[in-house]
C-alpha cells in the first residue's frame, strides 16, 4: 500500500520542481533606479535630520515610559489584593 503524502508536502515538491520564472533586463534595470531613487530620498532626508542632545528623548518614548510604569503599579496592586477578573464582582 503507498504511504499518502500531506498536501503541505505535495505543494513544497510541486514548488521545487518549477523553474523560477526569468526576470528581464529592462524589469531588472527599472528595479534598480527604483531602490537608487529611494536610497538617494532616504539619503537626504537622514541628512536633514537634527540629531537629538545627549539625554534628550522623543515625547513618545516618555509617554510610552510612563504608561508602562501606570500599568506595572496597577499590575502590582491586582497582585497584592488579588484580584480576579474572571470572577463575578461582589457587591458590598
Amino acid at each position: 500500500m503507498a504511504k499518502k503524502t500531506s498536501r503541505k508536502r505535495r505543494k513544497q515538491r510541486q514548488r521545487a520542481a518549477r523553474p523560477e520564472p526569468a526576470v528581464p533586463p529592462e524589469a531588472a534595470a527599472t528595479m534598480e533606479r527604483g531602490y537608487a531613487r529611494s536610497r538617494a530620498r532616504d539619503d537626504a532626508i537622514r541628512a536633514s535630520l537634527q540629531p537629538l542632545r545627549p539625554g534628550e528623548r522623543p515625547g513618545a518614548v516618555t509617554v510610552g515610559a510612563i504608561a508602562a510604569a501606570l500599568l506595572a503599579v496597577a499590575q502590582v496592586i491586582a497582585l497584592i489584593v488579588s484580584y480576579d477578573s474572571s470572577k463575578p464582582r461582589e457587591v458590598l
